[in-house]
């Protein structure tokens, strides 16, 4: 994993981490996406509250991960991390506010527990760094996890008009994402590709981000049916 590390590129020296053209959208769109739940009042619906948070976060990190004039080159390796672990909470309980209705939910708050706990004790331990990447493996695995099950549960219970829900966007944006994520990682773990490739991770992954992005926007700005599926 250091190595990994190693092969980054040094903000320091480039300045930013990734194309302005990259991270325009990786701000903008998160942007868009608060400003129509607050205009509509969406928000004060437990899941697209959990929704605005959810793109707060990622505007935020997009600010302060991207930027140099925001960067701390003395967390420049731990920052992103626990911007992740935020963004996996809140996913975590997207969905789950979502699948309560519907089945039970109680593994998802196991998971949660379990995850923080994890990450809690490598911190304190100062293990965190060279478990990174399992974690975040982990991390992908169980949101990809949330989505495929949110997605396979709305199919049966919305069949052709699955489009028309606000979770359909949240949940195919989520998976694909990730999906992508893995794939990457399972790519370079197995060596099916050139280390050095590394160096095009971030815009890489950015890039599929979004997507994501411009599925969450859509979320927002879908109109809710009169028995919307995010609704409390």
């Amino acid at each position: 994993m250091k190595d990994r590390l190693a092969l980054l590129p040094d903000m320091e020296e480039t300045g930013y981490i990734l194309p302005f053209q990259l991270l325009i959208p990786l701000t903008v769109l998160p942007m868009a996406a608060i400003v129509c739940l607050l205009i509509r009042g969406s928000y004060k619906i437990e899941s697209f509250f959990l929704l605005l948070g959810l793109n707060i976060l990622l505007f935020l990190s997009a600010i302060f991960n991207y930027l140099p004039v925001f960067n701390l080159s003395n967390t420049a390796n731990n920052s992103p991390f626990f911007w992740k672990t935020g963004e996996y909470i809140l996913i975590a309980f997207l969905f789950r506010s979502y699948l309560k209705k519907h089945i039970p939910v109680q593994w998802i708050q196991y998971l949660i527990v379990i995850h923080v706990t994890v990450i809690a004790t490598l911190a304190f331990t100062r293990n965190l760094i060279p478990n990174m990447e399992l974690i975040s493996i982990a991390s992908a695995l169980e949101i990809s996890l949330f989505a495929l099950v949110s997605l396979v549960v709305l199919v049966k219970t919305r069949y052709l008009f699955i489009f028309e829900s606000p979770l359909f966007w949240i949940a195919a944006g989520t998976l694909f994402y990730y999906f992508i994520f893995l794939a990457v990682e399972a790519s370079l773990n197995l060596q099916w590709i050139d280390e050095t490739i590394i160096k095009e991770k971030p815009p890489l992954l950015a890039a599929f981000s979004i997507v994501r992005l411009l599925f969450y926007l859509i979320s927002c700005l879908v109109t809710p049916a009169k028995n919307i599926e995010l609704k409390n």
